[in-house]
C-alpha cells in the first residue's frame, strides 16, 4: 500500500542517505544550511532536505530487508509485497497525475513522462537538528547622526615635586655602585703559567676522549673479542622474518571464500523455512549462516568471486526470484 511503502522509505532516509526504490527511482538526502529568508523575516535553521533521481534504478536491498523485518516475511514474499505497492505507485501517478508520500513530499509524472519531486517543506526528522525553531529578525532602526558641541577643555598644569634630600641620596648611592665595580675587575689572583696550561689541557683532554674511542681501543687491542661473528649470526634474522609474514599474508589470504546471498537480515525462523523452500526446488546446497548478529541464506561455497558470480548469473537467468540476489566475501 502506498502508506505502506512510504512510511519504510522515511524509516530508512532516517539513517541512510539513498533509498532506491525498484523500477522508479531513488531518494536522495542532503544537507541544507541555516539561511535567512527576506522575504518573511526569518532565519531558517539548517535541516535535512531530500531529493529523487529517477536515473538510480539498481536495487540496493534496502526496502526488501525493511518490509522483511517489519512484516515477519521472508525474501520471496518481501519482493512480492514491494513489486505491488510500487506498481499501486505508478498506477496512482498515471490516474492522478501526482502522489502524495507523507513525510517526504510529492512526486508528480509530467505529460512528456518525466518525474518531478518536491520534498516536504519540513524537511525530514533528524536528530542532529531536533528542536531548532525559525527566529524573527527584527530589523534595526535608522541611527540618527547626533551633533555634539565640542567643548574646549582647558588644560590644567601639573606640577611634579622632587625631594632634594632624597635625590641627592639616589645619586650618592649610584656613584658608590659604580667606584665598586671598576674597582673590583682591576682586582685579578695570579696563576703560574705552568698550573693554567695543565689545567687547559686536562679539560680539553677530559673533552676530546670520549667514552666511545675507549670502548673502540679496547676492543683493537683485545684479540678475543671477535666482532666479525657478531654481525654474521644477526644478518640472517631479517629475512627469515619477512619469509615467516609472507607466508603468513599468504595463509591469510588464502581462506577467504565466496558465496551467493539469496536473503539476509531475516530472522532464524524465516531462514531456515526458506532453505527448506529451495531444497524442495532442486538446490540443495543453499544453508543458513550467522555472522556478526546477521542471519543470511548463501549458496554454496567458492574459492573465487568469478566462479560465484557465473553461477549467480545462471540463477537469475532460471528464476526472478533471484534477482536481487549478490556476492559475498566469507570466512570459514
Amino acid at each position: 500500500m502506498m502508506l505502506e511503502l512510504a512510511k519504510h522509505i522515511e524509516n530508512l532516509l532516517f539513517k541512510n542517505e539513498c533509498v532506491i526504490v525498484p523500477q522508479l527511482g531513488g531518494f536522495v538526502t542532503h544537507y541544507v544550511p541555516a539561511h535567512f529568508n527576506p522575504e518573511e523575516g526569518l532565519y531558517l535553521p539548517p535541516s535535512r532536505s531530500v531529493g529523487f533521481n529517477p536515473q538510480l534504478q539498481l536495487n540496493d536491498g534496502l526496502l526488501v530487508q525493511s518490509y522483511m523485518q517489519a512484516g515477519d516475511l521472508s525474501f520471496p514474499e518481501a519482493v512480492q509485497q514491494l513489486e505491488a505497492d510500487v506498481n499501486q505507485l505508478k498506477q496512482q501517478l498515471q490516474a492522478q497525475g501526482f502522489c502524495q508520500l507523507e513525510g517526504i513530499g510529492r512526486l508528480t509524472l509530467g505529460l512528456n513522462g518525466k518525474y518531478a519531486f518536491e520534498p516536504d517543506s519540513r524537511g525530514l526528522i533528524s536528530p542532529l537538528l531536533y528542536a531548532m525553531e525559525p527566529t524573527v529578525a527584527v530589523p534595526l532602526s535608522s541611527t540618527q547622526t547626533r551633533h555634539n558641541t565640542v567643548k574646549n577643555r582647558q588644560r590644567k598644569p601639573y606640577t611634579i615635586s622632587i625631594n632634594r634630600r632624597l635625590a641627592d641620596a639616589c645619586i650618592a648611592a649610584l656613584v658608590a655602585l659604580v667606584v665598586y665595580f671598576a674597582w673590583a675587575n682591576d682586582i685579578t689572583t695570579p696563576q703560574p703559567a705552568a698550573q693554567a696550561s695543565l689545567g687547559s689541557s686536562f679539560i680539553f683532554l677530559n673533552s676530546a676522549v670520549s667514552p666511545k674511542q675507549q670502548v673502540q681501543n679496547n676492543v683493537s687491542t683485545s684479540p678475543v673479542k671477535a666482532a666479525p661473528d657478531t654481525v654474521v649470526t644477526s644478518t640472517p634474522v631479517q629475512p627469515r622474518l619477512a619469509a615467516t609474514q609472507n607466508v603468513a599474508d599468504t595463509v591469510k589470504a588464502s581462506t577467504d571464500t565466496y558465496a551467493i546471498v539469496l536473503a539476509s537480515s531475516i530472522t532464524p525462523t524465516n531462514a531456515q523455512r526458506y532453505v527448506e523452500q529451495l531444497h524442495e526446488q532442486g538446490l540443495s546446497d543453499a544453508y543458513v549462516h550467522t555472522s556478526r548478529r546477521m542471519v543470511r541464506v548463501l549458496y554454496r561455497h567458492y574459492s573465487t568471486s568469478e566462479q560465484a558470480q557465473r553461477d549467480l548469473n545462471s540463477l537469475r537467468s532460471q528464476d526472478p526470484q533471484f534477482s536481487d540476489a549478490w556476492v559475498i566475501k566469507t570466512r570459514p
